[in-house]
């Protein structure tokens, strides 16, 4: 079983794929774009590596404009030793990596045009994971589409649209469940007749229910038998709703006692489980270590060194209480751990509280900044008293010093998330 995360590592703002407008997108300019996402996937797969990550989407960014006709450069040519490298390291690792076409590639449109357009996208995320050197454990996954007044008609469309795309493209490909139109049933009565793996979104489920009464572990043990040999173990979208939001609204972090109850009502722990979430890799990270039976003290305090200053930003005494335990070497556990965390992220930022959490973070780095550093920390510090916008000013500047400064563990701190988790607004 692997835990994962979708195309963007939260943590890590260095880490982002490029991109341009097209009417920008000389031969050059697209090069110079795609030489910088190549780069950034292979840190991306080294990071996951190093987490012991082993479920990671991977964008569709990568290559950007990869079907239109200006980006004329062969990239699968161009960029064959460094994609198979990363291929290489994939297998290497054992990780399990997906691509998702986003909500534009629609196979069962009623315009020819839309669905041409879409067995070509299609097409080249099947090119991309080819390039990589990966089996089709490796998928593709999609959408069934719209209904456009005939919802049967337009089933029909998607099966017979289907037999339009290549061998790999065929192979890579698995539905999904959706939120609004394409129950667990409709996916599964497709994937039937087109041979296709099948993908069970849970929350779509539950937005999205048929009539057929089934619990959520008989959905999934019956989504199971749509697996093969050749796709590998059955994979699961796992997300929870946010409160705060509109219906199907990601949550900001996973709540893990929520998630272990639904993981210790799986019939079979042989699945793959792809969390929909706010925060990702942090998510994952979390999820795979709660799941961990000998989560050493080691991994406690690597967590615990990742989440201090964001927790001290948030609640003293939930701070002073996870240090008591780790100094007194007591027998906290990662369950107990991440209760104290969620108890500290569920409260509001604290001005003080930050402050302390930004000295403390510039404290490991003073002694190596420059004088221009120094001085412009004062100014911000004044700001950041003055004028909130200046909070986020200040936690930038603060991971592009630790950048600089090559201190990976303070890059590696979770306070760099405020942008992210929009922290600074309050």
């Amino acid at each position: 079983m692997s835990i994962g995360y979708a195309c963007i590592i939260t943590s890590r703002p260095d880490l982002r794929f490029s991109t341009c407008r097209l009417s920008n997108a000389s031969k050059e300019r697209l090069n110079e774009i795609m030489v910088g996402n190549v780069a950034v996937l292979d840190k991306m797969i080294d990071f996951n590596i190093k987490n012991q990550i082993s479920l990671f989407r991977i964008s569709s960014d990568v290559i950007p404009f990869a079907t239109h006709p200006i980006n004329g450069i062969d990239w699968q040519f161009k960029y064959a030793e460094q994609l198979t490298k990363i291929g290489l390291k994939i297998k290497k690792a054992g990780l399990r990596v997906s691509m998702h076409p986003g909500q534009y590639t629609v196979l069962n449109s009623p315009h020819q045009e839309v669905v041409s357009r879409a067995i070509a996208d299609i097409h080249y995320h099947a090119e991309f994971l080819n390039a990589l050197g990966l089996d089709y454990t490796h998928k593709i996954i999609l959408h069934i589409g719209g209904a456009y007044g005939d919802k049967s008609l337009a089933q029909d469309r998607f099966i017979n649209n289907v037999k339009y795309l290549d061998s790999s493209a065929k192979k890579r490909l698995v539905i999904e469940n959706d939120e609004k139109i394409y129950s667990v049933r409709d996916v599964l009565n497709i994937g039937m007749k087109t041979g296709n793996p099948c993908i069970f979104d849970i929350l779509h489920h539950n937005l999205n229910l048929p009539s057929e009464k089934k619990s959520i572990v008989n959905w999934i043990d019956l989504f199971c038998q749509t697996w093969q040999e050749m796709d590998g173990i059955q994979k699961i979208h796992y997300s929870q709703q946010d409160g705060s939001k509109r219906r199907g609204a990601h949550s900001r972090t996973i709540q893990h006692r929520e998630f272990l109850d639904f993981y210790h009502s799986l019939n079979s722990p042989d699945i793959d489980i792809m969390l929909e979430v706010k925060d990702k890799e942090i998510s994952a990270i979390k999820c795979i270590n709660l799941l961990m039976h000998d989560a050493s003290r080691d991994k406690l305090l690597q967590e615990w060194h990742r989440y201090r200053f964001l927790v001290m930003s948030r609640s003293k005494g939930v701070y002073d209480a996870i240090n008591r335990k780790l100094v007194a070497n007591s027998d906290l556990n990662m369950l107990e751990f991440y209760d104290f965390v969620e108890d500290a992220l569920s409260k509001p930022i604290q001005s003080k509280q930050l402050q302390q959490a930004i000295l403390s973070v510039w404290s490991s780095l003073e002694d190596g900044a420059t004088a221009a550093e120094k001085k412009r920390f004062s100014l911000l510090l004044l700001k950041m008293n003055e004028d909130k916008q200046f909070k986020l000013k200040m936690i930038k500047w603060l991971f592009a010093v630790s950048l600089r400064q090559e201190k990976t563990d303070i890059c590696e701190s979770y306070l760099f998330l405020s942008e992210y988790l929009a922290i600074h607004q309050n």
